[in-house]
């Protein structure tokens, strides 16, 4: 498999049930996580103090567990998936999601992510009786094809007509560089080009470590891309952090150097690199949720709900178990 070929992953549709609430038997969805008897899940519904979320699948992937795990030896990846619970699929393949994230404030409608364009999120969104046009905010993680891939649709409209959308400028300089899109390999130059150009008047800057929709806060996530953000949800003393793609298993906050390999993406002296750089992102970001008490939410983890990290050994690890 190429190395980068995580960024052209065939994608595997779903058409799943929603879950609200907490009411997950975490053992089940332990024990199955990436194995064909998955519950198959749509949506996941829950709250931050006042503020209604709810996660959603737009898509599920397999990644060759090789890949996902680079930087360790057969041996080791086997033993990992093994305390965990987690048993790949006869290919070797181990599942993860392409996701978005909605929040009701109470005032704002707010999406992050508008996922890969092709998948479910419009879809999922009109059955919970959200129409695109209810949309008044659309924050980016970063700028990935599959973050940014249903601003547009394949007539060149927009999808999200009456939403003003935000970015860390770092990442929308970096995306937005044509120079640097026609260096890209794989989808997300392209989809930059039609997805993010055509945002010119309608995009804002974010100011990191501002509030920039009351009870929303960017933070610094960069590694990934050059300006990735986190997004802090807080409400009524309760805090969720969004952390996008600083880490692509559950897994990966446990052994931080494990990765998949070239996809971490920035420029130098005028030349797009890929090199990995996500490892101190991933560590801050255990370490401050780990401190605050806060849920945390990654965009390719599955299942899509939140979870909490916790203590192991001298590091730390995410549990979808949240007492």
């Amino acid at each position: 498999m190429n190395r980068r070929t995580f960024i052209n992953q065939s994608l595997i549709a779903t058409a799943g049930i929603g879950v609200g609430g907490f009411g997950i038997n975490h053992q089940l969805m332990g024990s199955l996580l990436t194995t064909s008897l998955v519950p198959e899940m749509d949506f996941f519904e829950f709250k931050i103090g006042n503020f209604d979320c709810m996660s959603i699948c737009d898509q599920l992937m397999s990644i060759d567990k090789k890949m996902c795990f680079y930087g360790a030896s057969d041996e080791r990846i086997d033993s990992i998936l093994e305390e965990y619970g987690i048993i790949p699929n006869e290919d070797g393949t181990i599942l993860a999601v392409h996701s978005s994230f909605l929040i009701n404030t109470g005032t704002n409608l707010v999406l992050i992510d508008t996922g890969t364009g092709n998948g479910k999120l419009i879809e999922i969104l009109k059955k919970k009786g959200v129409s695109p046009e209810d949309i008044d905010s659309v924050v980016f993680t970063h700028g990935h094809w599959d973050h940014i891939g249903g601003n547009v649709d394949k007539d060149g409209n927009m999808v999200f007509p009456n939403a003003r959308f935000y970015m860390s400028k770092a990442d929308y300089d970096f995306w937005t560089n044509e120079s640097y899109l026609n260096q890209i390999e794989g989808k997300s130059g392209e989809y930059a080009k039609k997805n993010l150009l055509p945002l010119k008047e309608r995009i804002d800057l974010i100011e990191l470590n501002t509030e920039f929709i009351p009870g929303l806060t960017a933070l610094n996530a960069s590694g990934h891309t050059p300006g990735q953000i986190a997004v802090e949800i807080e409400s009524k003393g309760e805090k969720l952090i969004h952390l996008g793609d600083t880490i692509h298993h559950l897994i990966h906050n446990e052994y931080p150097e494990w990765r998949v390999d070239g996809i971490d993406i920035h420029a130098e002296n005028g030349k797009v690199v890929y090199e990995y750089m996500s490892a101190p992102a991933r560590k801050r970001f255990a370490q401050r949720a780990f401190e605050q008490n806060a849920q945390v939410f990654f965009s390719h983890v599955y299942p899509i709900k939140p979870g909490k990290i916790v203590r192991k050994g001298d590091g730390f690890a995410f549990t979808h178990k949240i007492e």
